[in-house]
């Protein structure tokens, strides 16, 4: 009877370590995001690849305003999202005469999928960005990042010092188990094996304590870059609080974070609308472009 019994617990924890292992592997390869139809956008547009470290092939895009751009914006989509899922936040910079490149992540969009769950994004980031320069497709530039994509934006300030300002929406992550427990919530997942095993890799195989300790020493250094954060008090994915701690440690002369009552995670657009883009336009114009209207605009911001 003893041996059935720890026959059966065995069982028990392999397939609940199985389970959890799983759980980590849907998170990391979401179900792929539909691809606008780039034929139907008003714009002219480049598609281009680059390779990752581990030789996947990575897909990106250039739009291209009607005009002589005046910067280059780098956008980082959200996760599940995809280099043309988040092109309405993109469109007003455009219509300005911004140059707008993005890339979909591995496991995304049109790039390739990787079979484990490894955590590459920062590297691909920097191979995104030299992958511009030999395309030749110049600043000044600032970049841009939705969710977990602002986490992603950010870590484009290690890579070179040619980056003039951030903005990110609903991110950065800074506080991971903060929402892994979330992402387990949201799930419905109370078993604990399956809770043990999907915590442990996420924060530490795949390496999101890292990524958390690099984003902190990475804010410290930041005093010269100008960031703009627009976050919800409501979002419960990434939370509020997460936003505080990256404007607490910032330059407050040059950061500004807009708090939405109302919306909730990747929500602050619908709820703010016109005035969303405004905030955004702004920010690039006194930053990138030096405009004495945009100055203005910006430090009125509260």
């Amino acid at each position: 009877m003893v041996g059935i019994s720890l026959a059966v617990l065995i069982i028990y924890i392999i397939h609940n370590v199985i389970k959890g292992y799983q759980l980590v592997y849907e998170g990391s390869h979401p179900n792929r995001c539909h691809l606008i139809n780039e034929n139907n956008l008003p714009y002219r547009y480049r598609k281009f690849t680059f390779q990752s470290q581990d030789n996947l092939k990575m897909w990106a895009i250039e739009y291209i305003p009607d005009q002589k751009p005046k910067g280059t914006i780098i956008a980082c989509h959200y996760l599940g999202g995809s280099k043309t899922s988040i092109y309405a936040y993109i469109e007003p910079l455009l219509k300005e005469n911004y140059t707008v490149v993005s890339f979909d992540y591995i496991n995304h969009g049109e790039s390739e999928s990787r079979r484990g769950n490894k955590y590459t994004l920062e590297d691909d980031m920097k191979r995104f960005f030299y992958k511009l320069k030999a395309l030749d497709i110049k600043g000044p530039y600032g970049v841009m990042g939705f969710s977990m994509g602002a986490t992603v934006a950010i870590s484009a300030l290690d890579i070179t010092s040619e980056i003039a300002a951030v903005m990110v929406d609903s991110g950065p992550l800074i506080f991971v188990k903060e929402y892994f427990n979330h992402v387990l919530r949201s799930k419905k997942v109370k078993e604990p094996i399956r809770r043990i095993v999907f915590l442990f890799y996420y924060l530490y195989v795949i390496g999101f304590y890292k990524m958390s300790r690099r984003m902190k020493k990475r804010l410290l250094s930041m005093d010269d870059i100008p960031i703009l954060m627009i976050h919800s008090k409501r979002d419960r994915t990434i939370s509020y609080k997460n936003a505080e701690y990256v404007y607490q440690t910032l330059n407050a002369n040059k950061s500004k974070l807009i708090t939405v009552q109302r919306a909730h995670h990747m929500t602050n657009r619908t709820i703010l609308r016109k005035e969303y883009d405004d905030y955004v336009i702004q920010f690039f114009e006194r930053w990138l472009v030096n405009d004495d209207k945009a100055k203005n605009h910006y430090n009125s911001i509260k």
